[in-house]
């Protein structure tokens, strides 16, 4: 099984990539000073994006309940 590209796609990576890329990540991990600044750029995103939909910080409990529910397993 390959992995989902994030952009949506249904394109998927080849499954020798992903290896690669996990075996590195675990061969050389990021360090907190490197995590930071991409911590900063996804939490803009995020937000950026919630905007863009129309979600509240009020909303946020209600929808992880709803996903959860979705994908919990009978």
């Amino acid at each position: 099984m390959a992995a989902r590209r994030r952009n949506g796609s249904n394109a998927d990576y080849p499954m020798e990539t992903v290896t690669r890329i996990l075996k590195e990540v675990k061969e050389r991990p990021m360090s907190r000073r490197q995590g930071a600044p991409l911590d900063v750029a996804l939490m803009a995103y995020g937000a950026k994006q919630a905007k863009k939909v129309g979600i509240k910080e009020r909303d946020i409990p209600r929808l992880i309940h709803e996903s959860r529910t979705r994908h919990r397993t009978p």
